[in-house]
């Protein structure tokens, strides 16, 4: 053997071994810097009620009302409520207002008179990192010297919506207020995300923006549209937005255009819920809102109550498996036994999932318990049989009526979810019985019948209604349910309809699932928690699955609050590689200062930690 090879045998070999000395060095660091990260402090992460509120009773706004007793009223009553919370709260007056902490919680509520020097006072505040929930005519007035909406304008960058000064409830049009999902001052709660009732008897100031989209809106009863002012022209979904959020200099902000006594006579549960929100999204470096649907921000679930000429399911499911969408058959038992090879056929198509939409299509709700489990657990055994599996889990009741002991039959019957009549709610959200879950998806959808009732069977019409109606659901990041009957859509002189609603949906990748996806998605979601570890320099979140599956796709949205960018994103652990795909962002909007992260897979019971570079 020659010197040469000798040497470059050598060579060879003690280079593998510094290879992995320096592998084994890296191992170790990794792991002490993992645990070492674990045991820091954490800063800028701030509970709720560690924080003092300063409420504002403004002096000029008394001096100029005529009688100020329902101003300090309702100074006092939100006050009350605050302190009941749990908060620590110190009413002042605008001379006050240069003596507060940098990063103070200044509510500023009904403060329609303020003098040019208190308001120069308020905006030095905010902009040099205060944060402030103002609202409705917000220093319209310096004295008697009108000021209009400037100030507002100015904080915001909102504008006031052209031709509309003000609108007013009228007893042919009540507003309700919708949150939108993904804001920040809701955080996603299932049960708490839903339309409220909106008290209002004065004229409420509209405003509209081509950057920011608006937290809460004024929507219909059936949160299909945005409410329609007579005698102008239906508001878009930025012009019926109520309540906005964004920054100012350093500072945040919270603004909402209706008064103060519409914000009380809220539910107690969601003034408590709104609240505290907006005091995280105030206090904390960073404010999380995961998407509703695991790795979708939005979904449409589109069904047929399959009963009345039952064979024209053939019609609606070839159109599904035409044009690959994921739909719903939530069929009567009794048909399905008339119809066995239509009903085995359709549940053959990989777009199609079979429910159960009663044994007999007749009265369950306080029927005796032999026909109540006939028609749930009957049906379900009867076409679980027809189609050859064990998989219908969705259950639709007649007459939209369902009560405690259906819910504990379904369960028992192996149901997973349920959907209704109109619900309020914006998502699917889940209803505990015996230690078990039953999910109920809302109907947001106009029926059919209404669509060609009042629509005169204009089926141009009507789609275009389908379609607003899914815009404006998507828009408040919920569920759009559209539900058609066997008689009604899916007959042959109207299926038209549908074919070109499912062309819509196509043409713009609008996400699409069967029932038992969508529930099961809610489910994965509901068990997965956040818990965020800010330090200096950088902010770790930790996502805990609790879910006894892997989860894959796994997105949320991060508002950067209390910083001036996020710079990078990265895993708090990397192992030689392996998670270099774990990571994606998805989508990042400078204007409202957030980013949608995407996480590949997280195994189950299982905590995965990422790391944000920040610049304060």
């Amino acid at each position: 053997m020659s010197s040469s090879i000798k040497e470059s045998s050598l060579l060879g070999k003690g280079t593998g071994y510094f290879i992995k000395m320096v592998l084994t060095v890296l191992i170790i660091v990794s792991v002490i810097g993992a645990v070492f990260y674990q045991l820091l402090p954490t800063l800028g992460v701030v509970m709720p009620k560690e924080v003092t509120i300063y409420l504002l009773s403004s002096n000029d706004t008394k001096e100029f009302l005529k009688n100020p007793t329902y101003y300090d009223k309702n100074i006092g009553e939100f006050q009350k409520r605050l302190e009941k919370q749990g908060y620590k709260v110190k009413v002042i007056t605008e001379d006050q207002i240069p003596s507060l902490p940098k990063n103070a919680v200044l509510f500023a509520m009904d403060a329609t008179y303020l003098s040019s020097q208190h308001l120069k006072n308020l905006l030095d505040f905010l902009y040099k990192g205060g944060n402030l929930l103002f609202n409705f005519t917000f220093a319209y007035r310096d004295g008697q010297k009108w000021r209009g909406p400037k100030v507002i304008t100015e904080i915001t960058g909102l504008q006031p919506v052209k031709g509309i000064d003000a609108i007013k409830r009228t007893k042919d049009n009540y507003f309700f207020l919708a949150l939108r999902g993904m804001s920040p001052l809701l955080q996603l709660d299932f049960k708490k995300a839903k339309r409220m009732d909106f008290a209002l008897y004065d004229p409420l100031p509209l405003f509209t923006s081509k950057t920011l989209q608006p937290d809460g809106i004024i929507s219909t009863w059936e949160m299909t549209n945005t409410p329609y002012i007579k005698g102008h022209r239906p508001l878009s979904f930025n012009e019926a937005g109520v309540v906005w959020h964004g920054k100012y200099g350093k500072g945040n902000w919270v603004y909402f255009t209706f008064p103060s006594y519409t914000m009380l006579e809220l539910d107690k549960n969601y003034f408590t819920m709104f609240m505290d929100n907006i005091i995280t999204y105030f206090r904390n470096v960073i404010t999380i809102s995961p998407y509703p649907f695991l790795d979708y921000p939005n979904m449409v679930f589109v069904s047929e109550d399959t009963e009345y000429k039952y064979p024209n399911l053939a019609h609606f499911v070839a159109l599904a498996h035409q044009y690959e969408i994921n739909v719903t058959a939530f069929c009567v038992a009794k048909l399905a036994e008339r119809y066995p090879e239509l009903t085995r056929e359709a549940a053959q198509l990989p777009e199609v999932e079979i429910g159960s939409h009663s044994y007999s299509h007749t009265k369950i709700m306080g029927e005796p318990m032999p026909k109540i489990i006939k028609e749930i657990a009957g049906s379900k055994k009867i076409l679980d049989k027809i189609i050859g599996r064990n998989e219908v889990v969705g259950f639709r009741p007649p007459r939209e009526e369902i009560d405690k002991t259906m819910y504990k039959e379904l369960l028992k019957a192996g149901y997973l979810y349920v959907m209704e009549k109109t619900k309020p709610q914006l998502f699917p959200y889940p209803t505990e019985v015996d230690g078990k879950t039953l999910w109920t998806l809302p109907r947001h959808g106009t029926d059919d019948y209404i669509y060609l009732i009042e629509l005169n069977w204009n089926k141009k019409e009507i789609l275009n209604q389908i379609i607003r109606e899914t815009h404006f659901l998507h828009s408040l990041d919920a569920l759009y349910t559209l539900s058609v009957h066997t008689h009604l859509l899916s007959y042959g002189t109207n299926i038209s309809v549908i074919a070109d609603y499912f062309k819509y949906l196509k043409e713009h990748h609008i996400p699409v699932l069967k029932g038992r996806d969508i529930a099961h998605r809610s489910e994965l979601v509901r068990n997965i928690s956040y818990k965020i570890n800010a330090m200096k320099g950088q902010v770790e979140i930790a996502i805990i699955n609790n879910n006894k599956e892997p989860v894959n796709n796994l997105t949320f949205r991060v508002y950067w609050n209390n910083l001036k960018d996020i710079t990078s994103v990265m895993p708090a652990v990397i192992t030689f590689g392996k998670e270099k795909n774990q990571i994606t962002i998805v989508k990042r909007d400078n204007n409202q200062h957030f980013i949608d992260i995407r996480v590949k897979h997280i195994p189950a019971d299982y905590k995965y930690s990422i790391v944000l570079g920040i610049e304060k």
